[in-house]
Formats: C-alpha cells, sequence, structure tokens
C-alpha cells in the first residue's frame, strides 16, 4: 500500500522562494544574452538595468580608447558595464588598488574635481570591460545552478 506524503507549508514556500530566485537569475541572464545580440565589439554584452549602453557613452568610451586622458575619463568612469559594475570597476580588475589612486578637491562652486594619479590604457580598458561582463556572466550562471 502506498503512503501519501505531503510537505509542509513551510517546505512549498521554500520550494517557491528557490525557483522565483532561478528564474529571477535565469530573466537576468536571458537580458544579458540580448543585449549580447544588439551590441556588438567591446560593448558585446555591456547593460545596464533598464538595457543596453546608448550610443552618446559608447561615443564617449570610444573617443576615450582612441586618446585615453583624464578628462575624457572623468567622463566616463561611471558608466555601468553590467547592473552591478561601471567602467571604473573594469580598470579596477587590472588594478585593484585603483581607489587609492584618486585626488579630489573641491572647486570654486563646491564641485568635485577627480585627480587620477593613473587611468587606464585603452587595452587596459578593453580587457577590463570584457573580464567584468564575463565574469557577470559566470556569476548568475553559478546563482542559477545554486538553485536547482
Amino acid at each position: 500500500m502506498a503512503v501519501l506524503s505531503f510537505k509542509s507549508k513551510r517546505e512549498i514556500e521554500e520550494e517557491i522562494d528557490r525557483e522565483m530566485n532561478k528564474l529571477y537569475f535565469l530573466e537576468k541572464l536571458d537580458f544579458l544574452n540580448d543585449c549580447r545580440k544588439d551590441t556588438y565589439g567591446i560593448f558585446k554584452g555591456c547593460h545596464s538595468i533598464v538595457g543596453i549602453i546608448e550610443k552618446e557613452e559608447r561615443n564617449l568610451i570610444m573617443e576615450y580608447i582612441n586618446d585615453p586622458c583624464e578628462q575624457k575619463w572623468n567622463q566616463i568612469f561611471h558608466i555601468p558595464i553590467t547592473p552591478a559594475d561601471s567602467l571604473l570597476e573594469a580598470f579596477k580588475t587590472k588594478n585593484s588598488s585603483v581607489m587609492d589612486w584618486i585626488e579630489s578637491q573641491r572647486d570654486f562652486f563646491n564641485r568635485n574635481i577627480i585627480h587620477w594619479k593613473e587611468i587606464p590604457s585603452a587595452e587596459e580598458l578593453i580587457t577590463g570591460i570584457n573580464d567584468v561582463v564575463s565574469e557577470y556572466e559566470r556569476y548568475l550562471i553559478k546563482k542559477i545552478k545554486s538553485f536547482s
């Protein structure tokens, strides 16, 4: 004779929670893959929480890559390349002490002026972008597997 077993309410809630979390990260991975289809070159897979990097921002990044300088770096270092990472994090993948390299001061209008002791070369930035996007994908896959 077969014995029927029932899950407790808590077990059912935990199972639902696991499935919802897995679905959340699957959707993020799908979004990353969609962004890869809509972008090319060094921007393949780069996106923020709302979508791919805007054309104007891509142009600013390309201007920097073609002629790296502090003024251009100050225009782009905050641009997101994943929902959790900006170009600054891409630079930090190659230079973990980058935050020690920042000098900051206020101008007459109390705006923050940043002077960098070092800025990334074009090659460092391109490599950092690729590394950060790849690491983000590995993170999503790891999270998905953890809910299986």
